[in-house]
């Protein structure tokens, strides 16, 4: 059951970060760029980290 509340946490915080990356990258600001790049990274890193949980969970 752990695993699965775990899973669902990630999963919501992926979307999150999905939604802000879009969010800022509607501003068309420069400055937004680093940003955007970081949050992308923690992106790639929760699908990651679900890709994983899922494969040992099964």
């Amino acid at each position: 059951m752990r695993g699965e509340y775990v899973l669902t946490l990630l999963k919501g915080h992926l979307n999150e970060k999905k939604q802000d990356v879009v969010q800022y990258e509607q501003r068309n600001d420069s400055a937004m760029a680093r940003t955007i790049t970081k949050v992308k990274h923690q992106i790639y890193d929760l699908e990651f980290a679900i890709e994983l949980l899922e494969e040992y969970q099964d």
